[in-house]
């Protein structure tokens, strides 16, 4: 049996790709909170443009280290799941995208809805990728309650699971992404491992 050591090509790949996606969510940020048209974005805006893409950074430079987890999930599992929760609409598209960079050249798998998702897909899965709004103060969005509501008040074994959480919230409520916080603590409560720090963006 050979060891996992040697990274494979498509890795490489794959984390230029999400850089791209990073970039693209900076973009949206600053169109989001655009500035009147005669000024360019202040100091505060690029620094928070600075932190996402440094956080993105961190997460690329983690997937290409070798010797990633000997653990599998079961035979003929799809290894990457794509996950969003989203209230307007936005964690959907993000969601989307990155289906479409993990893929590469290859078929994107659809992105799936966290509240539709079933405990076997997550199960079967080896990477999952969550993008996921908080609404209100710190609540899920509504199509993710059903998750909340079932899956999320047991404790299934998702040791074989890796996993990164890009958190989208709004700094003006207290709970500040209080529901990709719970997410981020339910699955390591599970025993999945974060491949990087979770993401959190404001507005």
């Amino acid at each position: 049996m050979t060891s996992r050591t040697r990274l494979r090509p498509a890795a490489l790949v794959q984390p230029a790709l999400l850089a791209a996606l990073g970039l693209t969510g900076i973009a949206l940020a600053f169109v989001q909170t655009a500035p009147p048209p005669n000024r360019w974005p202040g100091a505060d805006e690029w620094s928070a443009a600075s932190i996402v893409l440094l956080a993105f950074a961190a997460l690329c430079a983690t997937l290409l280290r070798p010797g990633r987890s000997a653990n599998h999930p079961p035979a003929g599992a799809s290894p990457d799941l794509v996950v969003h929760a989203s209230q307007t609409g936005l964690a959907e598209m993000l969601a989307q995208r990155t289906a479409a960079a993990i893929a590469g050249d290859g078929d994107a798998a659809p992105a799936h809805a966290l509240g539709r998702l079933d405990m076997a897909s997550l199960s079967g899965a080896e990477r999952a990728w969550f993008v996921v709004s908080t609404t209100g103060e710190g609540d899920a969005p509504d199509p993710a309650r059903h998750f909340v509501a079932d899956a999320m008040h047991h404790r299934p074994d998702l040791g074989h699971l890796e996993y990164a959480l890009l958190s989208l919230g709004d700094r003006r409520y207290t709970d500040f992404c209080g529901f990709g916080r719970r997410l981020d603590a339910w699955l390591r409560a599970c025993g999945a491992r974060p491949m990087a720090p979770a993401i959190e963006v404001d507005d």
